[in-house]
């Protein structure tokens, strides 16, 4: 173009020869063969086409024009002959320039209404054009019946979810923001930082939570009678635990640690100690700096129904029964080097060991989670009962303790133990027996004397 003696805007105008603002594929190919490149095809053309149109209505405006041509700018040198003096520049743009006795004949022309720059190859690229615009329809009928084979596919797929959820075959752990605050960015605009998260497994389904595994001994999923509708819970046999494994931490991925936390769980254990029984244990895992194995991190459950952290120390406050269900949080800060557990809401006792509460201590939870009723001791795994777990990576308040508590699903207050106990399945014979036995009529006790002695019933399904 350059060696025509033309600026850019100069070339295109002249291209244009039905003056419509763009080029088509016929004057690109006119064009450039008035400007000495030949050997093309009309294949070539709509190649090149393709890959300048960028807004892809099947023509060259002048934008995407000038964008085509500006990667390197080929000037022209005044004094040298016409067909020569070539050479490539870096500059941003030509040099004053002088149109060509050609140049300027096919203005001329182009005033007097004869254009000598023909448009080239009219048919044959209208076909082209068209075989183009079948192609990009048939490959979008593709595309779009693709999307809609894998939107079916997904919904399909999210049914049978639901479906095996519903059915409780399916139970995956629950994880959402649990405190989310809204921060002011450089950009101006508000955005949700999400400061904490709760992870919530449920052991209510025919199946375990996901990823979770039960060791040692054997587990049953027990049907609960004090929910009228289908529910379960998990039974663990003495010298049996639940390892739940948990990499989230304070701020998301990638800590190694989680040193401020909150476990709330609801626990039945079906008798209380002679000596004194783990309710969990945080397995760390791994070496300390000097080769010795690091130490493990025990929530213990006393003769008396009390709970603290250390075998030996008997706390007052609220406490356990047998056969009843309850709600036992403990709440740690590592960094603070603090920890309080709570039964029901209520606060029982609280700790400042520093020997065992720092920060990536033995009561920081890892990569290799925690276990349920887990101990180093097989003598103090005296198994337990699970309907669910809240794990939130924050230190809650006590108003926010009881709050969790008070959002746990409750089962039915009043309950008519025979009725109930028929209901399930038991022979009413069985029944007045296990009354008289037990001297009370609680539901709980009632089934698990029942199952013991070898009675049928107690599954809805």
């Amino acid at each position: 173009i350059e060696r025509k003696g033309m600026q850019l805007q100069d070339a295109f105008t002249l291209f244009d020869t039905d003056e419509n603002g763009v080029l088509s594929p016929s004057e690109l190919y006119g064009a450039l063969e008035w400007l000495g490149i030949t050997g093309l095809t009309p294949a070539d053309i709509m190649d090149l086409v393709r890959h300048v149109d960028m807004n892809r209505d099947g023509n060259v405006s002048f934008g995407e024009f000038q964008e085509a041509v500006q990667g390197s700018v080929i000037s022209y040198t005044p004094d040298a002959e016409e067909e020569g003096g070539l050479r490539f520049s870096s500059e941003a743009g030509p040099p004053s320039l002088t149109r060509t006795p050609s140049t300027k004949a096919a203005f001329e022309s182009a005033k007097a209404g004869t254009h000598v720059i023909a448009p080239k190859g009219v048919e044959e690229l209208k076909q082209l054009q068209k075989e183009e615009v079948e192609r990009q329809k048939r490959i979008e009928a593709l595309e779009k019946a693709r999307e809609e084979t894998m939107k079916k596919r997904m919904e399909a797929a999210e049914g049978d979810v639901k479906s095996m959820m519903k059915a409780g075959m399916l139970n995956p752990v629950k994880e959402e923001p649990f405190t989310v605050q809204n921060v002011k960015k450089a950009d101006g605009k508000q955005h949700q930082l999400v400061q904490s998260t709760v992870t919530t497994w449920e052991f209510t389904k025919k199946v375990l939570p996901k990823g979770l595994k039960v060791h040692g001994g054997s587990l049953t999923l027990q049907p609960d009678p004090e929910f009228e509708k289908k529910s379960n819970y998990l039974s663990l046999k003495p010298n049996s635990h639940v390892a739940v494994p948990f990499a989230k931490a304070n701020g998301g991925d990638g800590c190694k640690r989680l040193n401020k936390y909150t476990l709330t769980m609801e626990i039945m254990v079906d008798r209380l100690p002679r000596t004194v029984m783990s309710l969990l244990q945080i397995q760390k895992g791994g070496k300390e700096s000097g080769g010795k194995p690091n130490k493990t991190g025990d929530l213990f459950l006393h003769p008396n129904g009390t709970i603290s952290l250390f075998r030996n120390n008997v706390t007052a406050g609220h406490r356990l029964s047998a056969n009843e269900w309850a709600v036992v949080t403990l709440v740690m800060d590592n960094i603070a080097g603090s920890c309080v557990w709570y039964v029901g809401g209520k606060i029982c006792d609280t700790s400042t060991n520093k020997d065992i509460m720092y920060k990536d201590g033995p009561l920081s939870i890892g990569p290799n989670g925690f276990g349920v009723f887990r101990s180093g001791n097989p003598r103090e795994m005296f198994g337990g009962n699970i309907r669910r777990m809240y794990m939130h990576t924050e230190v809650l308040t006590p108003k926010k303790v009881d709050e969790v508590f008070k959002k746990v699903p409750k089962g039915v207050v009043k309950v008519d133990v025979r009725k109930k106990l028929l209901q399930m399945g038991f022979p009413r014979h069985a029944i007045e027996d296990a009354i008289n036995s037990t001297g009370r009529e609680n539901l709980q006790e009632l089934t698990n004397w029942l199952q013991s002695m070898g009675y049928g019933g107690g599954f809805y399904y």
